[in-house]
């Protein structure tokens, strides 16, 4: 999209894709970590948000090409225990002006949920982590309208999944998880460069930042 494009979508109050750089992967080999990095710099970057979709290891990767394409149809992480979950005002990770010339790297843990592979009990939730602060604990962008204080779902509470309806979930995965049949859960992930102008949302085109095999139940 041309930043005429962008800046027309943007009057509307609409949030836009941007001529913001998209973070990029960076490599390793740990499994159940999910490394990105970016260069976005200058007074229009803000930080990052990250969407997922938890699907089947049969699925395909899906592959979205625009943030939209994410909102309408990805779960987004929250570092909310109650509320708003995934109306938590963004972006998620948020770059301290000293990081944003740095080449900021930020690590998504779910290595929590790998016991099948690790032999350790699964349980935890997944974590951030950041080059330049302590790491943060993050849930699904999912409010748990069954709780009394609307807390937000839990991705070590196998009883939170619901069958149909959580837009973070592909039907096939829904159907895996609640039925208990065994079969194998995948998490996709994808992070895009936030930022701001003239007060607009600004959005970079999505990465997919990893695959990881999860041990739900």
């Amino acid at each position: 999209m041309g930043v005429l494009a962008a800046l027309l979508i943007g009057a509307c109050g609409l949030p836009s894709q941007s001529t913001l750089q998209s973070p990029k992967v960076e490599g390793g080999s740990v499994p159940g970590v999910m490394r990105f990095s970016g260069t976005a710099g200058g007074t229009i970057f803000r930080g990052y948000e990250i969407y997922y979709k938890l699907i089947t290891s049969g699925e395909a990767t899906p592959d979205p090409r625009h943030h939209d394409d994410l909102r309408a149809g990805f779960g987004r992480l929250s570092k909310a225990d109650f509320g708003s979950c995934d109306g938590d005002r963004p972006p998620l990770v948020e770059v301290p002006d000293s990081a944003r010339t740095e080449n900021p790297w930020v690590e998504l843990d779910v290595s929590a949920f790998r016991a099948a592979a690790t032999g350790q009990e699964a349980g935890d939730e997944p974590v951030l982590r950041f080059s330049w602060q302590q790491q943060q604990e993050v849930r699904r962008g999912i409010e748990d309208t069954d709780h009394p204080l609307r807390a937000c779902r839990r991705f070590s509470t196998v009883d939170g999944y619901r069958s149909t309806g959580d837009r973070d979930l592909s039907t096939a995965a829904a159907a895996a998880i609640t039925a208990r049949t065994g079969a194998l859960i995948d998490l996709v992930a994808y992070a895009v460069s936030y930022g701001r102008d003239r007060g607009l949302p600004l959005y970079s085109a999505p990465l997919r930042i990893g695959r990881e095999r999860l041990d739900l139940y």
